[in-house]
């Protein structure tokens, strides 16, 4: 299973990393924490991306000829 976080992606315009460490918008991180963590005790499979090109190589290497 492929978890994409976008909105880390594009960190460049948004520093939204960033401001989580100075109290800012830490439930969405934490929110994505929960679902991560829910999806892998339930057996599944996990690889978390913010980068696009990681997204690619992951699409490329479970592609399906």
């Amino acid at each position: 299973m492929l978890l994409h976080i976008g909105l880390l992606a594009n960190e460049g315009k948004l520093h939204f990393a960033e401001e989580a460490s100075k109290g800012g918008p830490l439930g969405e991180l934490v929110q994505w924490s929960d679902v991560i963590t829910s999806l892998y005790i339930l057996g599944h499979d996990i690889t978390v991306t913010a980068d696009i090109r990681a997204v690619q190589r992951f699409v490329t290497s479970h592609s399906v000829d």
